[in-house]
């Protein structure tokens, strides 16, 4: 089962897991704190690998961000920074158990981390436009986001309803 994400704009956190994926385009602009799309409070099942991938391509930021870690606090987060510049992505985190980065076409990649949850069931991500201390008003584009149970991404299911 897919843990739906519904983004609304940057900035934007959403306090509940929204039954879609939508497949729209998200544009992220903003500078450090701001640039963001994300959903402050998941609760996911404990002592579970958990994936989260997106689409990403270059808009005019030189690099972007996507974050999965533990509300609260804690060691438990992976991260994925990637340098459009470069054409590398740097995986970190305490508890990364796996990760991709893949040219899908089009200047379009695929990006994903996998933690495992531990004890921990409450999480957050983060998707950032220009890194995590970005710039104001350069962006990245973002599209088929989805955090799932499992070691790798599953291919996209658009799962929205319109």
């Amino acid at each position: 089962m897919k843990i739906a994400i519904c983004y609304s704009g940057q900035g934007s956190r959403i306090q509940s897991n929204a039954n879609l994926i939508k497949s729209q385009l998200i544009n992220i602009t903003g500078g450090p704190d701001t640039g963001y799309v994300g959903q402050d409070v998941l609760t996911l099942i404990p002592n579970t690998p958990y994936t989260f991938s997106a689409y990403l391509k270059q808009g005019t930021a030189p690099f972007s961000q996507i974050n999965l870690y533990a509300a609260g606090g804690g060691l438990n987060d992976a991260s994925a920074n990637i340098n459009f510049s470069t054409g590398s992505v740097t995986f970190s985190g305490t508890n990364l158990i796996n990760s991709s980065f893949v040219p899908v076409g089009g200047g379009w990649y695929r990006v994903s981390i996998t933690l495992n949850t531990l004890n921990q069931q409450r999480f957050i991500n983060r998707l950032y436009g220009s890194g995590a201390s970005g710039n104001l008003g350069q962006f990245s584009y973002f599209w088929g986001v989805q955090l799932e149970p499992g070691i790798s991404p599953s291919a996209y299911a658009n799962t929205s309803s319109g």
